[in-house]
């Protein structure tokens, strides 16, 4: 990734293309398994030649610091990502409120593919969602390592760990008579009571 300052990086908007150059010499080394290019540069990028020859897959990512989408708006970004020729799509959006939380839920219920690499909401009203979007749909997430968060909202890859660890010991739900939509309601609890004791822990510890 060489992210733009518009979608959170350092790399200066007005010079996108100039990172081209550096792409190509990543690629060109056969050792880049992935390269993440944003949804709005991507046909100016011209790497899936290169890409192809080397085998790199493209992860094509959209970023929103100021809303997120209905189910449908998604559905339709996915169909002009997968378009572009990218592998995998990636979404860092931003809830504004509990509603955007169940559009994005609904959209990935509504995958039947593992396309979606991630998709979340940035800050803290989507912590939630970078635990539950790989359970719902979701191919992966994001987390960190280290004493500093790399994006607003983001969890220890620790924390999500553990978290991943509970959810498996309530597998045995799947077996009894509960659909999809009321299972991930079940999930979201566990979230939400996950993220406060999380919280709660964290604030006994300064």
């Amino acid at each position: 990734t060489i992210r733009l300052e518009r979608d959170g990086g350092k790399w200066p908007v007005e010079a996108s293309k100039d990172r081209i150059k550096f792409f190509q010499a990543m690629i060109r080394t056969g050792e880049l398994d992935w390269i993440d290019i944003g949804l709005e540069e991507i046909a100016l990028m011209e790497l899936h030649p290169e890409c192809l020859e080397h085998n790199t897959q493209i992860l094509c990512s959209h970023h929103n610091f100021k809303q997120s989408y209905h189910a449908e708006e998604l559905t339709a970004l996915t169909q002009e990502i997968q378009l572009s020729g990218a592998n995998a799509a990636k979404f860092a959006l931003t809830f504004r409120d509990a509603g955007d939380a169940q559009e994005l839920y609904r959209f990935l219920h509504e995958r039947t593919d593992h396309y979606v690499f991630a998709a979340f909401s940035m800050g803290d009203l989507g912590r939630e969602s970078r635990l539950l979007a790989p359970l719902l749909g979701a191919s992966g997430t994001y987390g960190y390592t280290g004493d500093t968060a790399a994006a607003p909202g983001q969890i220890t890859t620790q924390a999500m760990t553990q978290f991943f660890k509970s959810i498996h010991h309530h597998s045995y739900l799947e077996g009894v008579n509960m659909n999809r939509e009321l299972l991930s309601q079940h999930i979201q609890v566990l979230a939400q009571h996950f993220l406060q004791d999380l919280d709660s822990h964290t604030e006994d510890l300064t």
